[in-house]
């Protein structure tokens, strides 16, 4: 899924790719005060073991707090640990789903602005995102049939997660999700 994201991003004119393993990021050498964009992508586990993940998108967020905006993107496990870092809980859900396609329904919105209405979305996870739990300053803008959070954008900061795969080819349209975050981003 990963090669999938990067190809997408590239057609884009996205020309500034790292890909960083988070079990082995040193948190010194990041220089997050230059950062462009981030995208965390998907893994495999619990928000629990995401290595450095959650400890790079918590200083990510106080960055954004005090005014130094970086824009990100939580796609998957990504999304779950960003949710996470934001005051949300992470719970099971009522099925698990692996490798199946969901119908994501939306109101046009923030990150998922330019996908169609709905769209289907390729799904790979064992834990969701708690709807209770979510802070006030979190939107929900995309959800399944079940009513489970597909996609959420904080309302003041630059900050975006989906809990699908766009990197899947059970996906509909990714390269709609990733211009709408490319434009989100020069905002």
């Amino acid at each position: 899924m990963g090669v999938r994201l990067e190809r997408t991003l590239v057609s884009l004119g996205v020309d500034c790719i790292q890909t960083l393993d988070s079990s082995n990021i040193d948190p010194d050498s990041l220089e997050l005060e230059k950062s462009p964009p981030i995208i965390i992508g998907s893994g495999p586990g619990t928000t629990t073991y995401a290595g450095f993940t959650k400890v790079l998108l918590d200083t990510v967020f106080r960055m954004n707090e005090f005014g130094n905006e970086v824009p990100v993107l939580g796609i998957g496990l990504g999304a779950l640990c960003l949710a996470e870092v934001l005051g949300a809980t992470i719970t099971r859900p009522r099925t698990v789903i692996h490798g199946e396609q969901v119908k994501v329904f939306h109101e046009r919105e923030m990150i998922l602005k330019k996908m169609p209405q709905p769209f289907m979305a390729g799904c790979y996870y064992s834990f969701i995102i708690n709807r209770e739990s979510l802070p006030n300053e979190v939107e929900i803008v995309g959800w399944d049939l079940e009513g489970e959070i597909m996609a959420f954008a904080h309302t003041k900061l630059p900050l975006y997660g989906v809990t699908f795969e766009p990197g899947s080819y059970l996906t509909e349209s990714p390269e709609n999700l990733f211009e709408m975050f490319i434009e989100l981003c020069e905002k």
